[in-house]
């Protein structure tokens, strides 16, 4: 918070720019350490951190390819031809309408 008024007090008394960048550069410079110590910190919290989730994002990712996969009926086996068959066999999408929505629909 000191860092925004002293700029604009500076702003307002007309003062000189070598001071503003001096303030800004002060500025950037807490942000820095302040993400370096965040970073720091976490880790020794908690260290296998950035191993379990990368982890948890592959088998999520996977995870949500399956589910894809196995609802339109996709199996490793299957041609391009036969993929592409099933993709439009598969109709349109679903859309999930609350009950309102659904009142509003059929009146149209």
């Amino acid at each position: 918070m000191n860092y925004p008024l002293t700029m604009v007090a500076m702003i307002y008394f007309k003062s000189d720019p070598f001071y503003k960048a001096l303030v800004i550069l002060l500025c950037m410079n807490k942000t820095l350490v302040s993400y370096t110590s965040c970073k720091i910190v976490q880790h020794w919290q908690n260290p296998g951190f950035t191993r379990n989730f990368e982890k948890m994002q592959e088998n999520f990712a996977s995870l949500i390819q399956a589910q894809i996969e196995n609802k339109a009926g996709i199996t490793p086996s299957m041609s391009a031809k036969e993929r592409a068959s099933n993709f439009v066999n598969s109709g349109l999408p679903q859309t999930y309408l609350s009950h309102g929505d659904k009142q509003k629909m059929k009146e149209i």
